[in-house]
């Protein structure tokens, strides 16, 4: 058994600290739609992080590395509260997402992404505190 880095350490505390559970659960290795390479296999995870105390739940699909999928290992904990962390940031208005991540302000395509990211971040900041995303943001 693989010894657990400071990372990990660093996200069950966390866990612990903010009552909660982490489930990961494969799916299938289908690639994501988004991905135009697709010329690797990119595992899928369901996840689902639930609150011990109040049962509340928040669900969502995690594509792992690919680098974890060549080496055969699972995404950890600390993998996909980093991600959730990461995805909490808020882009207000479309042209600051643009100017972030190189889309033409004048693409309907990149609109709908810029929705369906900021409706995720919604998400994310609906279901963590201030606090744990704060906390979040510190395991490095």
């Amino acid at each position: 058994m693989q010894e657990m880095s400071e990372y990990d350490k660093q996200a069950e505390v966390f866990l612990r600290h903010s009552n909660l559970a982490v489930k990961i659960t494969y799916l299938d290795n289908n690639p994501p739609q988004w991905d135009e390479n697709q010329s690797h296999d990119r595992l899928r995870y369901r996840v689902t992080i639930q609150r011990k105390n109040s049962g509340q739940s928040f669900s969502f699909i995690f594509w792992d590395s690919i680098a974890n999928a060549e080496k055969g290992e699972r995404p950890t904990p600390y993998d996909v509260l980093t991600c959730a962390s990461s995805e909490s940031y808020v882009y207000d208005s479309f042209e600051d997402f643009c100017g972030a991540f190189g889309y033409d302000t004048d693409s309907r395509k990149a609109e709908g992404t810029w929705k369906k990211v900021k409706k995720f971040a919604d998400r994310i900041n609906a279901f963590f505190s201030e606090t744990e995303l704060e906390e979040l943001r510190e395991i490095r």
